[in-house]
């Protein structure tokens, strides 16, 4: 997960903001799974940050971030 996050500040993937009076930030949460060999044995193991879907509103979270 350390690597990821450092990948993810490096690349410059978000800016940090304050959030708009009244509204809350979508949740996010890390996803990981562990990718293996044919052989069976570990290759790596891998986290992903990813939204919490559930908590946006269709067709208004992602025009509201496009519009920003």
């Amino acid at each position: 997960m350390a690597k990821d996050m450092q990948a993810l500040e490096k690349n410059d993937t978000w800016v940090l903001q304050d959030s708009p009076l009244g509204k809350k930030p979508i949740s996010c949460k890390w996803v990981y799974r562990v990718k293996y060999n044919s052989d069976g044995t570990v290759q790596r193991f891998k986290a992903r940050l990813v939204i919490c879907d559930d908590h946006q509103i269709e067709g208004f979270d992602i025009i509201r971030r496009l519009l920003q």
